[in-house]
């Protein structure tokens, strides 16, 4: 059950799973640092510190990390951001911005839509960001995506409102036979004589939205409660296992608790294997025969992974390897945290031509049952330059095979071979 409390209500108010959700198997806990891999993890909160009706705050801390062949930990790099939006605007105008580290000329977003036309306003503003800061740039380019993403806790409030003042239910909304009527000048609630209704108005402008990916498909969960209560559904996810390891405080970087209707973006890419180690060296230490990190390597292993023969650290026979993990997670007031969106991807990128040669997604949690009817469209990027992930899933990856979430989870993955290159620079 999904719980919230709201302010002056003395019992939590309870969403059983709705019954057409998708799969509930949330991750717990995060892999153990490999010898010889670099982890990137980023987190996005997006809060309210002046409360529901305020704006709404993105708060971004990353960090890369090495961890060499002996174990010991080095910061590769680390960046911040605060970006806060006008949550009541359509367009969410930026209210507020800075980042770490400072960049000259951003101030120039204050004012832009963090929604439609931000990323391509960040490209025009610093066009060499990506490039010069790419952690940076990392946080930056999630900010459209959180900024609709964030929406959803204040759906959920209305909802805990809602279900604590017992709110008589909307009527069924028929469906249109034609184009969605002007937007009315009222405000939502009953129609004025010879004006449209607005409620019929937003379900019509929802309706338009039909097909836009595998969740949003016409005649699936969504579009289902959109004709017949003319809004969206509330999602109802499973609890969030922490993702931290007890035995390693470097799994993860620092980041403080969620607030009450506060939500989370989580992403984690780690890095490994792709190195030839018998009779070689890895990270310019010879284990053929000897050690590393006080580890007999010669037939044995590094870190518990298979080193001798031919192979890679982490897989025989394998190329560079990335596994990447995603989760959109929301904090309830007076509950617990639960996972809206988790997706993990396994890919093998080729360190000579810098080519996917195999890639696998997986929807971990997904709100709808129409989800997960996206997740074979990872496999596309197999053949393609990792590197440019970016720009490839935001040209060609749209429509009902798609997700927004896991596109999010896959242009991410243009940041491999930079993070590959670092690796091999600093150790």
């Amino acid at each position: 059950m999904s719980e919230g409390l709201l302010a002056g209500s003395s019992l939590p108010v309870v969403f059983p799973p709705h019954p057409r959700h998708g799969p509930h198997d949330a991750t717990v806990g995060s892999p153990p640092r490999r010898p010889g891999s670099v982890r990137r993890t980023v987190t996005i909160d997006m809060v309210h510190p002046e409360g529901m009706n305020g704006p709404t705050a993105l708060l971004g801390r990353a960090r890369d990390l090495l961890t060499r062949v002996d174990g010991t930990a080095v910061v590769l790099a680390e960046a911040a951001m605060r970006v806060e939006i006008d949550t009541f605007l359509r367009k969410r105008a930026i209210l507020a911005f800075e980042t770490s580290p400072p960049v000259p000329g951003l101030d120039v977003l204050m004012g832009v839509s963090a929604a439609g036309g931000f990323r391509a306003a960040l490209a025009t503003t610093a066009p060499a960001l990506a490039e010069t800061e790419p952690l940076l740039f990392a946080l930056l380019d999630d900010v459209p995506v959180a900024a609709l993403v964030s929406g959803y806790a204040t759906q959920r409030a209305r909802a805990e409102k809602a279900a604590t003042e017992q709110t008589t239910p909307r009527p069924a909304l028929a469906q249109p036979a034609s184009p969605a009527p002007p937007a009315p000048p009222a405000p939502a609630g009953p129609a004025a004589a010879g004006q449209p209704d607005p409620w019929a108005y937003k379900a019509a402008k929802l309706r338009r939205q039909a097909d836009q990916c595998a969740g949003w498909v016409a005649g699936g969960t969504i579009m289902i409660e959109v004709d017949a209560r003319g809004e969206t559904p509330v999602v109802t996810g499973p609890p969030a296992p922490p993702l931290g390891r007890p035995d390693d405080p470097l799994a993860w970087h620092p980041f403080d608790p969620l607030p009450a209707h506060g939500m989370r973006r989580h992403r984690r890419i780690d890095i490994f294997g792709g190195e030839a180690v018998d009779g070689g060296v890895v990270g310019g230490e010879a284990v053929d025969g000897g050690v590393v990190g006080g580890e007999a390597v010669d037939g044995g292993v590094v870190g518990g992974e298979a080193v001798d023969g031919d192979g890679v650290v982490g897989d025989a026979g394998a190329g560079l390897l990335v596994e990447a993990f995603f989760r959109d997670s929301h904090q309830a007031d007076g509950g617990g945290e639960t996972v809206i969106h988790e997706y993990t991807v396994d890919a093998t990128v080729d360190p000579a031509t810098g080519l996917f040669t195999a890639l696998e997604a997986a929807g971990r949690v997904l709100p709808w049952s129409e989800c997960p009817g996206a997740v074979a469209s990872a496999r596309r990027l197999v053949g393609t330059p990792a590197a440019d992930a970016r720009r490839l899933v935001s040209a060609e990856f749209a429509g009902v095979t798609t997700c927004t979430h896991l596109n999010d989870t896959l242009r991410a993955l243009a940041d491999v071979p930079a993070l590959a290159a670092a690796r091999g620079r600093k150790r």
